[in-house]
């Protein structure tokens, strides 16, 4: 038994013995095969900086699953420097400090299908003061 697009479909079986009847209702769902992570995807960002990020999902035709959700979720050396919303704000902690870092974000279907995509953020500290050691005897032009 197979439904091939949504909707439902209704199953009565009856029992020639007793005359007893019992019934069940199916309902049709298309899951998501394809996750992309979509607008405002920027590769860098700096401390204290967000952007959000949006996500668009594809059922084996093509077309948007019966369920068209995702969770987002972070890993990766700098994913204790950042935060990630439900809607998919995605934020660098503006107390970031230290070597840049790789935060992967990941956008999971949450229809079961385990469909996802993952997208790589590298994220920079806040520079406030560059100092310049210059060798004894060199002098820099002003």
């Amino acid at each position: 038994f197979k439904i091939k697009d949504t909707g439902t479909a209704t199953i009565k079986a009856t029992s020639k013995a007793s005359g007893k009847t019992a019934t069940v209702t199916i309902k049709g769902i298309r899951k998501a095969v394809k996750v992309r992570i979509t607008e405002n995807a920027d590769m860098d960002l700096a401390a204290g900086q967000s952007m959000t990020l949006k996500a668009k999902l594809y059922d084996s035709e093509g077309k948007a699953p019966t369920q068209n959700t995702v969770s987002w979720s972070l890993s990766g050396s700098g994913a204790s420097y950042a935060t990630i919303s439900s809607s998919g704000k995605f934020t660098v902690k503006s107390s970031f400090k230290g070597d840049p870092a790789v935060v992967t974000v990941t956008a999971r279907a949450t229809d079961g299908s385990g469909a996802m995509e993952t997208w790589p953020i590298t994220i920079y500290p806040i520079v406030k003061s560059v100092t310049i050691d210059m060798p004894t005897g060199v002098y820099a032009n002003t």
